[in-house]
């Protein structure tokens, strides 16, 4: 009859590497032995074993996978594996171990020992040459009370962290909890004293002749301070996110540099462009942004969002991927020989020569264009104005603009082509194709009801 396995005599005895010439990296298995008995006697002979993890004596969700060792030679019940549950079942909480045997190997069913056994850690897993780790997961390093997730206690004044290079004057990274942080090129944190300018909590990046920068929440050495979440350059005391006290930043290798004056520095301007002939400062060379908005080209003291003291011209070709007009149509300034108004059809004055004057009568061959801005709709572009044309209206010679319409011969519809009518200044739908060559204003895009008189937009297009 077959023997019955009624329980395991189990421990864990901690693997002890002895140092060897070339080092290895310790990896996450471990050597597990334990006794093996079967109806109260050591068992000989092969044994199938199954191994997991709980995070309690009895119950509990099994931790991380199922080991099993196959072929297990038995000898008076003692037998050694090698066990591998990866690094995340051991958290630092506790773990015991549930064994499920059969024997001989290969037969029959798994019989689950119990209890299960707990799992102690061996002390140098705890602290191995000065490294601790408490119950709460705390490391120590120089301690073995360590009061955060890493508690790093220097063993004389100076000696913190080091990141450094092999040879003492390579460069690295200092970080020191005492006086006088030494080094090369590198960082410094201390929280005492170093020299009659710094203070504590300084933050002191230096190199073998002196700071390169300080950063302090004390008073100013180096030219910067940083004070909360403010930043103040010639101040100790900086009054918003970045502070740049009265002065000038200067650019270039010679008198001739440029330079960049903040507010109050020269006329109360918020910032100023200019370059220096000779150290002195040559406004009209440059650029000035007012608190107000404004921007000066050649001027200190812009009058318009754009001020350029000057001609403003590009050599060549200028050319843009996109531009755009925010107005309607295209314009040109014209001379009039009388009060035109916006939304009036004008044509060539024959008795004053070069000016402008209401359209009058149908099918008008002077027919010339409309004067542009009624119903508050802008001109987008106005080419050039000639001599005696500046105050001239503009003149839609292209573009969208509203005109005033007279329906008295019919109405108006989408689409029509619109052409003077008899009364004055006034549009009217061209149904005559015969007299309409050359008297074409453009054609309607609003439609306007029969025997009115209102504005009607158009596209003008002369013809």
């Amino acid at each position: 009859m077959r023997k019955r396995i009624s329980r395991a005599t189990l421990m864990i005895l901690p693997l002890l590497a002895m140092p060897t010439i070339a080092q290895m990296p310790l990896g996450t298995d471990f050597t597990y032995q334990g006794q093996l008995r079967q109806d109260g006697v050591p068992a000989d002979g092969t044994a199938d074993l199954r191994f997991a993890l709980f995070p309690a004596a009895s119950g509990g969700a099994q931790v991380g996978p199922t080991v099993t060792s196959s072929n297990v030679t038995v000898v008076n019940g003692l037998f050694s594996v090698q066990l591998d549950f990866g690094a995340a079942a051991f958290n630092g909480q506790a773990r015991w171990l549930e064994v499920a045997a059969r024997s001989p190997a290969g037969s029959g069913t798994f019989t689950t020992l119990s209890p299960r056994q707990p799992l102690t850690a061996s002390p140098y897993a705890l602290q191995t040459r000065g490294l601790f780790v408490d119950s709460a997961l705390n490391v120590g390093i120089g301690t073995v009370t360590p009061g955060k997730r890493l508690d790093v206690l220097a063993a004389s004044l100076g000696d913190g962290i080091r990141l450094a290079g092999t040879a003492p004057n390579d460069p690295g990274y200092h970080l020191y909890d005492g006086s006088n942080p030494r080094g090369t090129l590198g960082l410094a944190l201390q929280s005492g004293i170093w020299s009659t300018s710094a203070a504590p909590g300084d933050i002191v990046l230096r190199s073998d002749t002196g700071k390169k920068l300080l950063l302090q929440n004390g008073f100013l050495e180096a030219g910067l301070t940083i004070n909360g979440n403010s930043v103040g350059i010639g101040t100790n005391a900086p009054g918003a996110k970045l502070h740049l006290v009265n002065g000038d930043i200067l650019a270039g290798p010679s008198a001739q540099e440029w330079m960049f004056h903040t507010r109050s520095s020269f006329g109360g301007d918020f910032l100023q462009i200019t370059d220096r002939d000779n150290g002195v400062p040559q406004f009209q060379r440059g650029l000035t942004l007012t608190q107000a908005g404004n921007v000066g080209i050649g001027t200190t003291g812009p009058a318009a969002t754009l001020h350029v003291n000057g001609d403003f011209r590009a050599e060549g070709t200028a050319s843009v991927q996109v531009l755009e007009i925010t107005g309607a149509d295209l314009a040109e300034r014209f001379p009039a020989s009388e009060r035109l108004e916006p939304g009036m059809v004008v044509a060539i004055d024959p008795d004053h020569p070069g000016k402008l004057c209401l359209a009058r009568g149908a099918y008008n061959r002077r027919v010339a264009g409309i004067v542009s801005g009624a119903n508050d709709f802008t001109v987008g572009a106005v080419l050039g104005n000639h001599a005696g044309s500046e105050n001239g209206p503009p003149i839609a010679l292209s573009g969208r603009v509203y005109v005033h319409c007279d329906t008295s011969s019919g109405a108006i519809e989408p689409g029509d082509m619109l052409t003077t009518s008899d009364t004055p200044g006034h549009a009217m739908t061209a149904s005559d194709r015969e007299r309409s060559h050359g008297a074409i204003i453009g054609k309607a895009m609003t439609r306007l009801a029969p025997g009115q008189r209102g504005l009607v937009l158009v596209l003008v297009n002369l013809q």
